[in-house]
């Protein structure tokens, strides 16, 4: 506008109130309704997982107790059929080649009975919930085991060490069982005159020993895998790993093994 000879600039301004009543009402119905649906979201998928996970217990539940009642089943007969092999043996005049006969059934029958009883054991320790717990000194247990060993060890000529202090938090049974384990699992795969050192550390226990070649390890920790074909000769069942490892996650430790050429290693850590 020119006024005079003047230039003047007039400039209207409006102020629009979007913050409104109306606006709010709207804003915040569209959070409630995002938040009811992040809480639905959230339920259904808590609800599918607990009916998963209930579903894979139950499963498990079934499976050990299918496992405990097949294994007390076949206790009987086998029990039966050691008496009888005992009662021959016993009562008849047999050459020697019937002896042997019936020594093999004998063998068969106890080796069978320890494969029943480690699977229960197997069961009992992934039921197993509350324990008592104490300071455990596991140099003792791991002395007490060699000592179980002693005459395989002569037979093979095994050099054993054991080195160090340890003490856990644990339960004792089960941990004894763990330690037993991975020292039967250590004396009966070592070669001759080969070398087997556990070595006690604060909160780990390494157990290492010769070997004649290298062990697949991929599944060794899964029940009944022997690892390879030299393994499966020999006494064992391939339990005594898993067990191992089921007792140790009892008390909150893990078991990792591991092979080279000429050495196999189990460590135990919390």
């Amino acid at each position: 506008l020119s006024i005079d000879g003047e230039e003047y600039t007039f400039c209207t301004m409006y102020q629009v109130d979007f913050w409104n009543e109306a606006t709010q009402k709207v804003y915040f119905t569209i959070i409630r309704i995002f938040f009811l649906i992040s809480l639905i979201f959230a339920y259904v998928r808590c609800k599918m997982k607990n009916a998963k996970n209930q579903a894979v217990y139950q499963f498990e539940d079934y499976q050990r107790t299918l496992t405990n009642n097949l294994a007390h089943d076949l206790k009987t007969p086998l029990t039966a059929i050691s008496g009888y092999a005992e009662n021959i043996l016993d009562t008849y005049e047999l050459d020697n080649q019937q002896k042997a006969y019936l020594q093999m059934i004998l063998e068969n029958v106890a080796r069978t009975d320890a494969v029943i009883n480690r699977t229960l054991e197997l069961n009992r320790l992934s039921q197993t919930q509350a324990l008592q717990k104490s300071l455990v000194n596991i140099r003792t247990l791991a002395e007490t085991a060699v000592e179980k060993y002693r005459s395989l060890s002569e037979e093979k000529q095994l050099t054993v060490n054991i080195d160090g202090q340890c003490e856990l938090y644990g339960n004792t049974e089960t941990l004894q069982t763990v330690i037993e384990n991975l020292t039967a699992n250590a004396f009966r795969h070592s070669k001759e005159n080969g070398k087997i050192c556990i070595t006690l550390c604060k909160n780990k226990i390494i157990f290492v020993n010769d070997i004649e070649k290298r062990v697949d390890t991929t599944e060794l920790l899964m029940p009944f895998v022997k690892g390879d074909k030299s393994r499966s000769g020999q006494n064992g069942n391939g339990l005594g790993l898993s067990i191992a490892k089921e007792a140790s996650a009892v008390n909150n430790l893990t078991l990792t093994i591991s092979s080279t050429d000429t050495e196999f290693t189990a460590i135990l850590k919390k």
